[in-house]
């Protein structure tokens, strides 16, 4: 791996110490920040996410893919995604990438939270649904009330049809009374008039 790379803004970044190749022949650096706010750069394939992402794929076809050298003699392209949940980020990159043997076991309720986030932001929703429809699925087994909530909302965001209608029953089961009569439920995951029709499965399952 070659020691430094020019990232857009001109500053020049080392990733010599602090990097990691899930793709080693990868052409693309992904920077990232830890939560300790040390940075760190990702070796990746910009076909892999050309494929997995409609919005990288308009990246690197838009006045960007000529900076992109896949010779060991030119630079590697540096993207800073400094912004975005260096976990959730890495762990998309390891799943589309197929690095699988490279994942801490299934993500946390919290996790998949963060990763609906950058599937949505980065339109990974599709290539990501093999892995994501078992991790929530995993993660649903135990969860209860709020952590039912934030996984709705991450099936929502990870298109998971049937997740989100199997998270919707068992939320709907454990619901007693009306969905307006809990106190502190004054923001809702759903919107309000899906909350009836939740109301209404409940008696007819």
């Amino acid at each position: 791996m070659e020691p430094a790379s020019q990232s857009p803004e001109g500053k020049r970044f080392d990733y010599t110490e602090f990097s990691e190749d899930i793709d080693a022949d990868g052409e693309v650096l992904i920077e990232v920040t830890r939560n300790e706010g040390t940075a760190t750069a990702l070796r990746v394939s910009s076909k892999v996410l050309s494929l997995a992402s409609a919005v990288f794929d308009k990246m690197f076809h838009s006045g960007f893919k000529e900076d992109i050298g896949s010779s060991p003699c030119l630079p590697l392209r540096s993207i800073p995604l400094r912004d975005d949940d260096e976990e959730a980020l890495r762990t998309i990159l390891y799943a589309i990438h197929y690095r699988g043997e490279k994942m801490a076991g299934n993500p946390s309720v919290q996790l998949l939270s963060k990763i609906g986030v950058l599937c949505d932001k980065y339109d990974f929703a599709q290539a990501l649904a093999p892995w994501s429809t078992r991790w929530i699925d995993y993660a649903m087994t135990a969860a209860q009330g709020r952590d039912l909530e934030s996984l709705l909302l991450t099936s929502y965001t990870l298109d998971a049809a049937d997740m989100f209608w199997k998270i919707s029953s068992k939320i709907a089961n454990q619901q007693s009374g009306g969905f307006g009569d809990s106190p502190g439920r004054q923001q809702y995951v759903v919107p309000e008039e899906m909350r009836g029709t939740f109301h209404d499965s409940k008696f007819a399952l």
